[in-house]
């Protein structure tokens, strides 16, 4: 047996926050079924050295300044469809989510979201006002599920999508962390070399008499540039950087990238199957609704 902290709502819409022991979280959703309650969250109390998990204040202040993820939206489309499943109106849920939700910024947004449902707006139009949290794709698949009476199949549906996508990301960047790190220590020894090391060799080669060597004018020459305009230099790739991001914003831009991407050896194949699965999965979801609609 093990100890689970469970989050749950009532059929009034409160939060009911708490320990339960059980052998795993299907025994725990069904303690709080058994208690007219429905279950929100459910997540390990214990660590694994057996003491209780306590709120970590660090990350209770640092979710202030830390931006929405692609994890909090994932755990925002479980919840909803898990309160929705369980026969909520949607107000409601989005009430409730407000309360469970733990970064600030989130929560601002919900509120908002829930305002502007409450004000007649349908939620897919709410959606849409955050174009950064919830992309296009989110939006046009909660507008055909809304459509087709499914909605809690496509939320269910986007949140796999969401995780999925999740662990892809973790997966590279954890892949990614040895060679970055042995990039940056390169180019930091390369600097150190242009800047402290190669200069020196002038003085020597001065000291013996001889010519100096074409290869070693073009180093010192490169030295000179970098030792004598750095700043200029660190300005232009600031520039060309914020640049790039605004252009892949454009439709334009990212048309272009996107074609790029798909000519690509190895990337190219791997997006192709990525969307492919993705246009499949949002297919077999307006199936279930025993209609298609357009996505617009």
């Amino acid at each position: 047996m093990q100890i689970f902290k469970y989050k749950a709502a009532n059929r009034d819409g409160e939060i009911v926050k708490g320990l339960l022991e059980a052998a795993d979280k299907d025994g725990v959703a069904a303690m709080l079924q058994e208690k007219e309650l429905i279950p929100i969250r459910i997540s390990p109390g214990r660590s694994e050295d057996g003491n209780i998990l306590e709120i970590n204040l660090g990350e209770k202040i640092s979710s202030i300044f830390i931006g929405i993820s692609t994890k909090d939206v994932m755990l925002f489309t479980k919840d909803l469809s898990t309160l929705l499943e369980s026969g909520l109106p949607l107000d409601r849920a989005l009430s409730i989510l407000i309360d469970v939700t733990e970064k600030i910024r989130f929560k601002e947004v919900i509120k908002d979201i829930l305002k502007s449902v409450q004000g007649g707006s349908y939620l897919p139009d709410a959606l849409a006002r955050y174009p950064r949290i919830f992309p296009g794709f989110y939006v046009n698949m909660v507008r055909a599920g809304e459509a087709g009476g499914v909605l809690e199949a496509v939320l269910v549906r986007l949140a796999v999508f969401l995780e999925n996508s999740q662990e892809l990301k973790d997966y590279i960047k954890s892949s990614l962390v040895y060679p970055v790190f042995l990039l940056f220590v390169g180019g930091i020894s390369i600097i150190i070399l242009l800047t402290f090391v190669i200069p020196k060799f002038s003085i020597i080669f001065s000291d013996m008499g001889q010519t100096i060597p074409l290869s070693t004018r073009f180093l010192l020459g490169l030295s000179g540039i970098l030792k004598n305009y750095w700043w200029l230099i660190t300005a232009a790739l600031v520039f060309l950087y914020v640049l790039f991001v605004r252009y892949q914003r454009t439709p334009s831009g990212r048309l272009k990238l996107d074609t790029h991407k798909i000519s690509m050896p190895i990337v190219g194949k791997l997006t192709q199957k990525i969307e492919t699965a993705r246009f499949a999965r949002t297919m077999g979801t307006l199936m279930n609704g025993k209609k298609i609609y357009q996505l617009t």
